[in-house]
């Protein structure tokens, strides 16, 4: 079982069988054991588990301008692998888009990897509305979808693209 807290900063892997907690990923609270991630994230949304076991989030970034020192925040889509070496996790970024400043998203979003190894990312961003753009695996945009919802906090939570609804090649 995966437990995405967003509020936490934090992802969890239970056992189903034993409920004991194998790992938690991202920001350390309370001292417990945490696997660091090369590339830290906050307030996450959209977790999902891949076929490779590879894990996709839409980090909403509400901290990344104070973990880069930078102090300008953005928002990411990110692919996550998990490992162990020696009785020890370890977090490895696969892949990872920047999304453009004015589509920085505090409040939702979600990243779907999609048949093509492309990546569906959606976000309501804090200046110019909701989006969902296809992002190549070199972080081309394909295309980009402005929804017509109003800003700066457009009324879309998340858009996924369902392949039984309509057949192509590009799903």
């Amino acid at each position: 079982v995966y437990v995405s807290s967003k509020n936490l900063s934090r992802i969890t892997k239970i056992d189903y069988i034993t409920k004991e907690i194998i790992w938690n990923m991202g920001k350390q609270w309370l001292g417990d054991p945490t696997i660091r991630p090369d590339t830290l994230f906050s307030v996450q949304h959209g977790l999902r588990i891949l076929e490779n076991g590879n894990i996709i989030i839409f980090d909403n970034g509400l901290m990344s301008g104070y973990f880069d020192g930078s102090g300008e925040y953005y928002s990411r889509a990110l692919e996550l692998k998990v490992s162990q070496e020696n009785d020890e996790y370890i977090s490895e970024t696969i892949w990872s888009f920047t999304l453009p400043l004015e589509l920085y998203g505090t409040i939702s979003g979600n990243v779907q990897k999609l048949k093509n190894e492309n990546y569906l990312i959606t976000t309501v961003g804090s200046t110019d509305g909701a989006h969902s753009l296809e992002v190549t695996q070199s972080g081309n945009i394909v295309w980009d979808c402005k929804y017509n919802v109003g800003t700066p906090q457009g009324a879309i939570y998340r858009a996924m693209r369902t392949p039984a609804l309509y057949q192509s090649e590009y799903q």
